[in-house]
């Protein structure tokens, strides 16, 4: 079950366009490169600075973008910031992560700290981009009498998914927590703006979302909130666990990670409905669950409430959404499993969810998810449709 499949083809095509707008020697092999030249971030319609920094983890520097609002950056900087932690999927990296899912547009106008890791970019430990989590989570399965378990997602040499690499030599959770530790001491932004570890929301997508639910299950002495695209739970809760606010967003037409179960030979993926009773039972939430018809497009959003520490579990299913539930991001499989595009807004209704009136609506007037979404759909992505034609 490959969480990203796509990805890999469209990203180096995108990123194709970078060497060709600027005199630097690249080679298309290494994807840390690509994903952190600050060039690309241009070409992907970022116009956002950035500072790159790096943290060591089991022996390797780790790169991770952080980005903070000029208004937020000004003379006014006693109020401590709230932060996201935007996690990309499987194939993924930071510059297309921030580029489409909407989060990066949301700090600029709203005054969040915005970060934005590179996953596991080794080729000996997966031929694709990747997070490591923990698994062996039992998941009942519907059919059967028998309980599947969870692997340990998702880096893999294996092109068919059948085995996952062994989790305790990587631990992604664990640098992300290093991260967060790191860019919430007072000094970590440079002295004139810190980050309120009491609101960092950690946001991911795909395998990106199973680092997420990681870092719920696991580190949510750190973690203030999730929001979840299109990504799954293979990490039991520890028995330590604070509930949180949980927002989930997932298409049913998802042909990767399956709004269902499910099986194979080896391994087994639990249901997103599951999902959301086993976090909404951890959270203390009141029984029955809270259900509303979607306004934008065809699905709902289905809410457990009453919860202790008022951590809600949401969750927003796309009728016809797929793999990428960002708003204006599903051209890339628009014509796979059947998925349409996503109109609604996903990512501002989970911010607004999680951080409340913090979270205004984004401009579409501005620079980021909106603006930059557009750029990729009718420039680089056309670009990139382009060339992969003229390869086939």
């Amino acid at each position: 079950m490959k969480p990203f499949p796509l990805m890999s083809l469209v990203l180096p095509l995108l990123l194709l366009l970078v060497p060709l707008a600027s005199n630097a020697e690249t080679n298309l092999g290494d994807l840390e490169f690509l994903c952190l030249d600050v060039e690309s971030l241009q070409y992907l319609g970022v116009e956002q600075s950035f500072e790159m920094i790096t943290i060591e983890h089991m022996g390797v520097d780790r790169s991770v973008f952080i980005y903070v609002p000029e208004s937020a950056s000004g003379s006014n900087t006693s109020e401590p910031l709230p932060m996201v932690v935007d996690i990309h999927g499987m194939g993924g990296c930071p510059s297309l992560q921030m580029a489409m899912s909407g989060w990066l547009d949301l700090a600029t106008v709203n005054g969040f700290a915005y970060v934005a890791p590179l996953g596991i970019t080794d080729p000996a430990v997966s031929f694709d981009s990747c997070w490591s989590l923990p698994g062996e989570m039992p998941v009942p399965l519907e059919d059967e009498d028998t309980t599947g378990q969870t692997p340990e997602c998702c880096c893999t040499l294996e092109q068919d998914f059948s085995s996952y690499a062994d989790y305790q030599g990587l631990q992604s959770d664990v640098f992300l927590r290093k991260t967060i530790e790191t860019l919430t001491k007072p000094d970590a932004l440079g002295g004139t703006v810190t980050v309120d570890p009491k609101r960092v929301l950690v946001a991911g997508h795909s395998n990106g979302g199973v680092a997420a639910f990681a870092m719920a299950a696991l580190h949510s002495d750190v973690v203030s909130g999730i929001a979840v695209h299109a990504g799954k739970l293979t990490t039991a809760f520890a028995d330590d666990y604070k509930p949180i606010p949980v927002y989930m967003i997932h298409g049913e037409k998802d042909g990767d990670f399956r709004y269902g179960e499910t099986v194979t030979s080896t391994y087994a993926f639990d249901a997103q409905e599951h999902i959301m009773e086993y976090i909404a039972d951890k959270n203390g939430c009141a029984p029955g669950v809270v259900t509303e018809e979607l306004k934008e497009e065809e699905g709902y959003v289905k809410k457990r409430t009453n919860c202790t520490n008022n951590a809600d579990v949401t969750l927003l299913m796309l009728a016809k959404g797929g793999h990428i539930p960002y708003k204006g991001a599903e051209v890339y499989y628009s014509d796979l499993w059947g998925a349409k595009e996503t109109v609604a807004d996903t990512t501002l209704m989970a911010c607004q969810s999680l951080f409340g009136d913090e979270c205004a609506e984004a401009s579409s007037s501005g620079s980021g998810s909106v603006a930059s979404r557009t750029f990729l759909r009718h420039g680089v992505g056309s670009v990139a449709v382009l060339l992969m034609v003229m390869l086939l």
